[in-house]
């Protein structure tokens, strides 16, 4: 896996999708928060969370949840004033 990643983790912004969390012998899973990195301008693919910190094990823990809190709170700000936008915008707006 490579260093490399297109997101600039300083102004990128951080989602949650519905997901299967874990994978037990027999083939039961819950159903949790999968997170992940998306650029605000869909300029760069989405990212999982646990991916993009595998490309990037320089940064230290603290720093990595200092930028993941940042990051989230910019995609929950976003993500409030989509309910102000018309449907197509929203749809428009939104990475998924």
């Amino acid at each position: 896996m490579t260093n490399e990643s297109s997101l600039d983790l300083r102004s990128a912004n951080v989602g949650f999708r519905w997901g299967a969390i874990g994978d037990y012998p027999n083939g039961e899973y819950n159903i949790g928060r999968v997170y992940y990195w998306y650029d605000p301008d869909g300029a760069s693919p989405n990212v999982e969370d646990r991916d993009l910190r595998q490309r990037h094990r320089e940064i230290l823990d603290a720093d990595w949840k200092r930028l993941f809190t940042e990051a989230f709170d910019r995609g929950e700000r976003r993500f409030a004033s989509l309910e102000w936008l018309s449907d197509d915008e929203s749809a428009a707006a939104c990475p998924l």
